[in-house]
């Protein structure tokens, strides 16, 4: 369930004027108009513990749960069990069937499923119900099938402001995005707490259908795919669509007027979803006009600010605890990053290596298994960005 923290920010920020942006309003401020929910799964973060046990890890973060009971397995034990269960060991490290039969074998309690879709939106939407009637996390495959994450929270509204924002079968709410946390550990993964909104640039960037080598016949092929806690609801489009571009770029000060804004957003129940959180519980902190910087996404040239938000009663560089991107020209929110008691503040440098990875397109691969011919094409390509990202940051 829900922490609620006894800190909040003590800053204040000039409110960027939102009411030029239509769209993004409905994103970021409707919610306190029309109805908004938020639930956030109570789960302890595990980092894969070699390059291909995304899927063990996510499994680990199921398992140890509040609402499963902290079921404590090591990954070596998983992995095994794994193993046992994939229908596809030739090409994955861990299936689909793998994960579902592993994550099943150790919590009878409750009964999982692998869904398959075809749609986005119905995808979202299974997820989304999931997440909230049966309060366990679930494990969602990204880039392609390359690499497993945990999902442990969802946040929607109801729009247009009509029937109830919580997930249920009445398709009267719209998906506003998801809370994620990502096994791989480095400083290009997505991070141990991370909010995707529902957009491309958000969510919709990185959950994409799967289309790595499999088995023939496999049922995952080109479609969405998640492990949860079930029960079948009827289809709906819960998907937002992005905001029209404005005619100027925004300025360093406005997107983070833009991002104040957004921390500001209440549910019905009077929290702020992402203010709870603790890198953005901090007494005092606010977004850095002077630390936010500018990046363009690789597949369309679209250009986003990374927002830092910082601690003031930290001595720079080491001291962003959180950040937000916010598209330039639109306003929209795309992703939320924060960090957790026991993790040490990044400076803008951390933040700037975790994003441009993204932004020029890096995945990493740690589920499914190479080709034996790539292997040292994909060893050699890996050197290679190597020397042009070291390249970079000694200019």
């Amino acid at each position: 369930m829900k922490e609620r923290p006894e800190k909040m920010l003590g800053a204040r920020v000039r409110l960027w004027p939102i009411v030029a942006w239509p769209a993004a309003v409905l994103i970021a401020v409707a919610a306190a108009q029309a109805g908004s929910y938020s639930k956030t799964l109570g789960n302890n973060y595990h980092a894969q513990s070699t390059d291909y046990y995304c899927g063990p890890a996510s499994i680990q973060m199921m398992l140890d749960s509040d609402t499963v009971g902290h079921i404590n397995k090591t990954q070596d034990e998983i992995f095994a069990k794994v193993r046992t269960y994939n229908t596809d060991n030739t090409n994955w490290y861990t299936d689909p069937n793998g994960l579902k039969g592993t994550v099943q074998f150790y919590d009878p309690a409750h009964t999982y499923l692998t869904y398959y879709h075809d749609s986005l939106s119905s995808a979202n939407r299974k997820l989304a119900y999931n997440l909230d009637k049966y309060n366990v996390p679930a494990s969602v495959l990204i880039y392609g099938g390359k690499h497993w994450i945990d999902v442990r929270g969802v946040w929607t509204i109801n729009m247009p402001w009509q029937g109830s924002a919580k997930p249920q079968d009445d398709g009267t709410y719209y998906i506003n995005g998801f809370y994620i946390r990502d096994p791989w550990d480095k400083w290009n993964g997505l991070g141990h707490d991370r909010f995707l909104w529902n957009l491309p640039g958000g969510w919709q960037t990185f959950f994409t259908k799967v289309t790595g080598t499999s088995a023939p016949g496999s049922p995952w092929i080109n479609k969405y795919t998640t492990v949860a806690d079930p029960d079948p609801i009827a289809d709906g489009d819960t998907t937002l669509a992005p905001s029209l571009p404005g005619p100027n770029m925004l300025t360093a000060s406005e997107a983070a007027s833009r991002a104040w804004t957004i921390l500001n957003t209440e549910d019905d129940e009077g929290y702020k979803p992402l203010m709870e959180q603790y890198g953005f519980s901090i007494v005092g902190g606010y977004f850095s006009s002077s630390e936010a910087f500018t990046l363009d996404w690789y597949e369309n040239g679209r250009t986003d600010w990374i927002v830092p938000f910082v601690d003031p009663s930290i001595m720079a560089p080491e001291h962003i605890t959180g950040a937000m991107v916010i598209d330039a020209w639109t306003g929209d929110p795309y992703q939320a990053t924060w960090i957790d008691p026991n993790d040490t503040p990044n400076s803008h440098a951390d933040l700037y290596s975790l994003f441009q990875f993204e932004y020029a397109g890096g995945t990493h691969n740690t589920n499914l298994i190479p080709e034996p011919g790539t292997i040292v094409l994909l060893v050699m390509a890996g050197v290679g960005f190597a020397l042009y990202f070291c390249q970079k940051r000694k200019r």
